[in-house]
């Protein structure tokens, strides 16, 4: 993709691009037809518009991204064959597209009727100044697309944790601000790296497959903050970094490492023993301790259980049958009374809370109801923070 001006200005300008993302992709749409940087459109768009914007981002947005992308000038033909007119609302017109496919055959994929569709308002009127923003945006993926599969060990559309490590230790010596700082501190480029890969990568592949989509990657909200690196305030900047290892080494030990008993005041919350037991029994450890990795891995994820529930699910199904039944309760619950002393709410009592929220239909909660159930978080909190189940027991 080619814009006029220095490598600054058209950094900026394809980072806006990325800014608009949400927007373009629909994710913003609100009820009342407002579109945010686009302002507000005539119409309001149907339901099925939106939904036919959602099924076009998540069925074919991989199969886009990866294809021929038209040069600057070929887009702005094809702009100018759908309408002279390049903002706002025009007649919708089916025909016009299937030309269009026809006319540039190596990008057919860009008017496939899943796409097209999805800019349609009311059946009449096609949105040619989103759709045109949509094909910057889709440019602007290819870019990304293109640059971390030359990263891929077999050459296809999937990368795994080695493959994205290699991009990503190339991608922060790009930035002047990022590389002035790790050639002045050495030693801490791997730890940087790690700590970007478990950020990005190791946040999308929550059922440890070592094998991801590039497409799932680049529109991920993680990949923008990846990219963002160089803003202090970025999850994935170097500043963010340093604070995550200054709270790792608070709590390791003069080898480096963390052991279960200095844990337990970590994340800014209280882990009951039980809870850090079987957080540790998950996680990679070395001596029954965990290293940067393994703690930022708790650290991102415990704030929000519900992206990671199979995780979660793992460390809560204590006896590993596939299910959170009551005597995997009853590990935490007794845990939990032996640090706290006598409570007053009795197990059965629990028990049947935890049930009704997690709306199993057996004494015993699968998977699949504790994913539906929206009350993860919930649960979690109740059974790692001890001062959340004091809370919840009136200790």
């Amino acid at each position: 993709m080619s814009f006029d001006g220095n490598d600054d200005v058209q950094e900026a300008v394809i980072a806006e691009i990325r800014n608009f993302k949400d927007d373009i992709l629909g994710n913003n749409i609100k009820g009342d037809g407002a579109i945010p940087h686009f302002g507000k459109i005539n119409i309001k768009m149907s339901e099925n518009a939106k939904n036919a914007l959602a099924a076009a981002t998540r069925n074919h947005l991989s199969e886009v991204i990866k294809n021929k992308m038209p040069s600057d000038e070929q887009t702005k033909e094809i702009l100018d064959y759908i309408s002279d007119v390049q903002t706002g609302l025009i007649k919708y017109r089916r025909k016009t597209f299937t030309e269009l496919a026809e006319k540039y055959k190596a990008f057919s994929h860009l008017f496939d009727n899943q796409i097209i569709r999805a800019f349609v308002i009311s059946r009449k009127y096609f949105d040619i100044e989103k759709f045109k923003n949509f094909l910057a945006y889709i440019k602007v993926l290819n870019l990304d697309f293109m640059n971390i599969l030359e990263y891929s060990s077999n050459g296809n559309e999937f990368v795994s944790q080695d493959d994205f490590l290699g991009y990503i230790n190339e991608r922060i010596m790009f930035s002047s601000q990022i590389k002035q700082i790790i050639e002045e501190n050495p030693d801490e480029k791997d730890l940087y790296s790690n700590y970007l890969l478990e950020m990005t990568y190791l946040s999308l592949d929550k059922f440890s497959r070592n094998r991801l989509l590039i497409s799932e990657i680049i529109t991920a909200p993680c990949f923008q903050q990846f990219l963002e690196m160089d803003r202090p305030q970025s999850p994935c900047s170097f500043n963010s970094y340093r604070n995550q290892m200054q709270n790792f080494n608070k709590l390791s030990d003069d080898q480096g490492l963390i052991p279960l008993a200095n844990f337990k005041y970590a994340c800014d919350r209280t882990f009951s023993n039980a809870f850090c037991t079987r957080l540790f029994e998950y996680s990679v450890t070395y001596d029954g301790c965990l290293d940067f990795s393994g703690y930022l891995h708790i650290s991102t994820t415990i704030e929000r259980p519900e992206e990671f529930s199979q995780m979660y699910f793992r460390i809560l199904d204590v006896d590993g049958d596939g299910i959170f039944g009551p005597s995997d309760l009853l590990y935490f619950y007794e845990g939990m009374c032996d640090e706290i002393g006598k409570i007053s709410v009795s197990f059965d009592t629990l028990l049947q809370e935890v049930l009704d929220n997690m709306s199993a239909h057996q004494v015993g909660v699968t998977y699949q109801e504790f994913e539906s159930s929206g009350n993860i978080s919930w649960l979690i909190d109740i059974l790692s923070n001890i001062e959340e189940f004091k809370v919840y027991v009136g200790a």
